[in-house]
């Protein structure tokens, strides 16, 4: 009767799928720490290891290499092709979790953390045709490659041939075209204690494309999208910029374009807020801002200005451009049925 219990357990193991089960390569020994469980994960989105470590034991920084191989060692499958250390969307890992000696289950909860330093990271860069130019919030200029971190308060700008692909950490995808720039100016995720997250970003230069993560989708949370012409807020959103600051700036077949901040929604919807109030845009729009305190006005003729081709097929059929005339010639109007 005394085997019953330990069957039973084992069958329970076996049902929650603890990931390695039957190969399970022993926690690392690591000097000065006990190791007294595991922690069973799925990766939420693709993400590097590194994020992910980072935020699931935030008070052992100096364990932090350690694990981070032991998980390489014992899940290669969860790795995306390619490595570089990205997680797979829903791969199951473990974390090997350790307490110092004098730690006790029964002991008293920490203190509080100390206040999060001034450039936590918040992220990394993915992916890039080319070096990316980081300016931290000290100022400091560097040059950065994938898949390196990111920190709140940097500004991360793209030369003329060169395209990057931020992740956040909570999922944010942020598409940075050439020749632009964007700053991270805050990111928190919300806490248990009630006190509401934040992503706040500034569209400094250029065109980018964005697709909100955990934090913008959380109605306590606080999300900002600055630009010259006003800020933005979103409804659960995949949308993309385009600021034309000098005449010229913008070309669309070859022919220079209006000035002003333009503003596409492929998901969700927008709120374009500055001193004439708030305009929405929703799937399917677009939109222009002439300038600074100037309501948005449709322009769904500039839909390619805003938009990749590939983007461009992604559109809903409302509002897609139409060709007319000539094969050589490609005229974009408003096609949503009147």
């Amino acid at each position: 009767m005394r085997v019953r219990p330990l069957l039973l357990l084992l069958l329970l193991a076996l049902a929650a799928g603890l990931p390695g089960l039957a190969r399970a390569l022993p926690p690392p020994d690591i000097e000065g720490y006990r190791f007294y469980a595991f922690l069973n994960i799925n990766a939420v989105v693709e993400e590097p290891l590194s994020n992910l470590v980072r935020r699931e034991l935030p008070e052992h920084p100096e364990l932090w290499p350690r694990i981070e191989h032991y998980v390489r060692a014992e899940f290669p499958q969860a790795f995306a092709a390619g490595g570089r250390g990205l997680l797979r969307r829903n791969a199951a890992i473990r974390l090997p979790l350790y307490r110092l000696p004098s730690q006790q289950a029964t002991a008293a909860p920490p203190p509080p953390p100390p206040p999060e330093p001034e450039e936590a990271v918040v992220g990394a860069l993915t992916d890039a045709d080319d070096a990316v130019q980081r300016q931290n919030s000290r100022g400091r200029r560097s040059d950065i490659q994938a898949i390196n971190d990111i920190h709140r308060g940097d500004t991360l700008s793209t030369g003329t041939r060169t395209a990057a692909t931020l992740r956040l950490l909570d999922g944010t995808l942020i598409l940075l075209r050439p020749d632009s720039s964007v700053q991270i100016k805050d990111f928190r995720f919300a806490q248990n204690d009630g006190n509401a997250g934040a992503l706040q970003l500034a569209l400094l230069k250029g065109s980018m494309r964005t697709v909100s993560g955990m934090i913008a989708k959380d109605p306590r949370s606080r999300y900002q999208m600055e630009t010259p012409g006003g800020s933005v807020s979103v409804r659960g959103t995949d949308y993309a910029l385009r600021w034309c600051p000098q005449p010229g700036d913008c070309l669309l077949e070859g022919a220079a374009v209006d000035t002003g901040l333009y503003a596409g929604v492929l998901e969700g919807g927008i709120d374009l807020a500055n001193a004439q109030g708030a305009s929405p845009a929703n799937a399917g729009e677009v939109v222009r801002v002439a300038e600074p305190g100037a309501a948005a006005q449709p322009a769904p003729e500039m839909a390619a200005l805003v938009f990749t081709p590939e983007e461009l097929l992604q559109l809903p059929r409302a509002a897609k451009p139409c060709q007319r005339g000539p094969r050589d010639t490609v005229v974009f109007e408003d096609c949503r049925a009147r």
